[in-house]
């Protein structure tokens, strides 16, 4: 999910700087799609997976749940199953850790 709210935000920027790139990006039937599924065929395009892929190298892969988070989004939208999946079972650890810790500091 985060993944794609990332890509939403960097598009609506980009059309606002350049609106004839979605035409060039996404063809005439691909700027009439609407919302979730424009961003899946964005996803799948050159200029597309050019920022996932460099957001992929700002974000710290020694970073807490929500920085995973955000890596295995983008890896699963660049078809990376294998990186996307690393990454989200990493959140997911991260989380439980958290949630012992947090636990144990109410009981004790």
């Amino acid at each position: 999910m985060g993944a794609f709210v990332e890509l939403a935000r960097w598009w609506r920027l980009k059309l606002r700087q350049e609106p004839s790139l979605g035409e060039r990006c996404l063809g005439a039937e691909g700027l009439k799609l609407k919302g979730r599924t424009q961003l899946v065929l964005l996803s799948s395009s050159h200029i597309g997976k050019q920022f996932l892929a460099e957001r992929a190298k700002q974000i710290d892969p020694t970073g807490g749940s929500e920085d995973a988070a955000l890596l295995g989004s983008i890896y699963h939208l660049l078809g990376q199953t294998r990186e996307a999946e690393k990454y989200l079972l990493k959140a997911v650890e991260e989380d439980l850790r958290l949630k012992k810790r947090y636990d144990y500091s109410l009981v004790h």
